[in-house]
């Protein structure tokens, strides 16, 4: 993702400006020291993660990934 695709999710997003900073290649995008990143690393208030986790159900979606994860392993084992 270049500047503008960056921007273009951080609007989606639509997250509240003071509850965020943006993390390691997005960053350097941001500060033209890269002109690619390959996701955008959030780091966010604990308000705006209680507000995430209660509006996507995360300990559900956890669940379900630790449940993958388990057969995933035992299947490699």
């Amino acid at each position: 993702m270049n500047k503008d695709d960056l921007l273009k999710l951080l609007e989606e997003l639509n997250f509240p400006k003071d509850q965020f900073y943006i993390l390691s290649s997005g960053c350097l995008v941001f500060y033209n020291l890269r002109d690619m990143a390959n996701d955008l690393d959030l780091c966010i208030t604990e308000n705006l993660f209680e507000q995430i986790k209660n509006k996507y159900d995360l300990v559900m979606i956890l669940k379900l990934w630790l449940t993958l994860m388990k057969i995933l392993l035992t299947n490699l084992i």
